[in-house]
């Protein structure tokens, strides 16, 4: 399994349109998430490969500023409870004149064992 099935999978509970990287030009939403995966370390013990450790950047654009706490809380809660995924930080809201939506960052670490 690819790490992008990996988070939507991770992600699914939240109800909301997700994206790798970018959403598709001609795609009308008032809310939806983009996400993107960068490797940031490999885990050896014994010198045997255990695992890669990923940095997953979320990123909640939504054009409701009232709906970005309850993201960030559920998205909060699920790395929270999960096994393979620590050190949530959520970086933020700004807003983005030109398409008049409210863009939030967040980002964890995700323990991906292939």
């Amino acid at each position: 399994m690819q790490i992008n099935e990996i988070i939507c999978i991770l992600l699914r509970n939240l109800n909301c349109n997700m994206f790798y990287i970018h959403k598709p030009d001609g795609i009308e939403l008032d809310e939806y998430i983009t996400f993107n995966a960068t490797l940031k370390d490999e885990w050896f013990s014994n010198n045997f490969y255990e695992s890669n450790t990923f940095v997953i950047t979320i990123n909640i654009l939504t054009k409701n500023i009232s709906n970005i706490s309850d993201l960030v809380n559920q998205i909060k809660n699920i790395i929270d409870n999960d096994k393979n995924c620590y050190g949530f930080s959520c970086r933020g809201s700004s807003f983005i004149k030109d398409t008049g939506e409210f863009q939030t960052i967040c980002s964890f670490n995700l323990l991906y064992f292939d």
